[in-house]
């Protein structure tokens, strides 16, 4: 009796006798269903509508798109999962000069202090002040000096350019100054714009925002997850023509 035509295909499993490579040419579009399709016709495999539907899906949801690149086209990605495309994210770029804001714009402040050893970051968000207007947003994000180089090695990323850049600022010591943040969300936030309200992790940071609501901040207490973070990521999520413009990176002379 003869065998299922499924049984005499190659297999796409390393461990399986009948295993056979497949992979995309790189010139290939990956999300067409013709293209990718392609490397499976050499091994006889004759599902490449599934493979379409495939395709159409990573087209369509980026949180799907790394696993279809790397299970499927044996492509190689930098993420394991995606959330927002960064083609997107990048497409909203721009330059941000704070002094060409008006000094009492509203604005909202965020900050992320969850280790004092590791990155922390201080976001202004500027909404719009008209409709169909864009959103501004600058980011500070410091690091400690004394272990900088050690974070780099760890995290394969070029921190010590990123410094000499502007856009990472170190501060003295083998831990974060916290303190040095707060006197910069005081002095060059709070004292020029209308800062409605501060938004904390009070992981690592209760004496921080303590702080602040000393110095008449409105601090408000985020705690990281779902319940908390998935309406804003769900609306960032669906504004794709939204336009927002990050920081200007401050250059050593």
């Amino acid at each position: 009796m003869n065998a299922p035509p499924t049984a005499r295909r190659p297999c796409l499993h390393p461990g399986c006798p009948r295993f056979r490579p497949c992979a995309l040419h790189p010139t290939s579009t990956p999300y067409r269903g013709s293209s990718t399709a392609q490397g499976y016709d050499a091994l006889g495999i004759a599902f490449q509508d599934d493979l379409a539907r495939q395709a159409k899906r990573a087209k369509e949801s980026p949180a799907f798109r790394n696993t279809f690149l790397r299970l499927h086209l044996n492509r190689w990605t930098r993420q394991q999962t995606t959330w927002l495309p960064m083609e997107r994210w990048d497409a909203t770029a721009g330059l941000v000069n704070l002094a060409e804001i008006r000094p009492d714009r509203h604005c909202t402040l965020a900050a992320w202090l969850a280790s004092s050893t590791e990155l922390a970051t201080v976001v202004v968000l500027f909404p719009p002040e008209a409709d169909g207007g864009e959103y501004v947003v600058h980011m500070d994000t410091f690091a400690p000096a004394d272990n900088i180089d050690a974070l780099a090695d760890r995290d394969q990323l070029p921190y010590r350019e990123w410094v000499e850049q502007g856009w990472l600022t170190l501060t003295e010591g083998d831990i974060i100054d916290f303190d040095r943040i707060r006197r910069q969300i005081v002095d060059r936030y709070a004292r020029r714009y209308q800062v409605d309200e501060i938004a904390c992790s009070p992981r690592a940071a209760v004496r921080f925002m303590q702080q602040l609501q000393a110095e008449d901040q409105n601090v408000v207490e985020v705690l990281p997850g779902f319940a908390t973070m998935s309406p804003a990521l769900n609306e960032l999520e669906a504004r794709p023509s939204s336009r927002s413009r990050r920081r200007t990176p401050r250059r050593r002379a």
